[in-house]
């Protein structure tokens, strides 16, 4: 008799950053990691909400700037409003300011603020 050998789904991933050199580090660490199934990126709140919004499940987990340029992570967030909830939210910055940490820490979505750039082993980490 043979085995059935399931394939686990790989987690689809969300990254949202302004900046196409961050961008551009943490899309490549995410996909060559082997660990997410589908990379997806987005470089505004309105560009992340469109696609949010397109009907497609949100993905396992999201990436997210503080600073996006017009708007900020805090802002998408806020806009997807409980939705979020079936995501992991972990907020990716060059910010260390005090205001950032304690508004991403205060936030119930987010369970984890890492500083730029996005290295291999917090990748493994996530």
């Amino acid at each position: 008799m043979l085995g059935v050998v399931q394939q686990r789904e790989r987690a689809s991933v969300l990254v949202v950053e302004d900046d196409p050199d961050d961008l551009l580090i943490a899309t490549l660490r995410l996909e060559r990691s082997g660990r997410f199934g589908q990379v997806l990126t987005a470089r505004s709140v309105p560009e992340a909400l469109a696609l949010l919004r397109g009907g497609a499940p949100l993905p396992s987990l999201i990436l997210l700037d503080v600073n996006l340029g017009g708007a900020t992570g805090f802002d998408l967030l806020d806009a997807l409003g409980p939705a979020i909830a079936s995501s992991r939210v972990l907020i990716l910055s060059s910010s260390s300011a005090p205001k950032d940490l304690e508004r991403a820490s205060s936030h119930a979505a987010v369970s984890e603020y890492l500083v730029k750039p996005l290295t291999r082993a917090a990748v493994e980490r996530i």
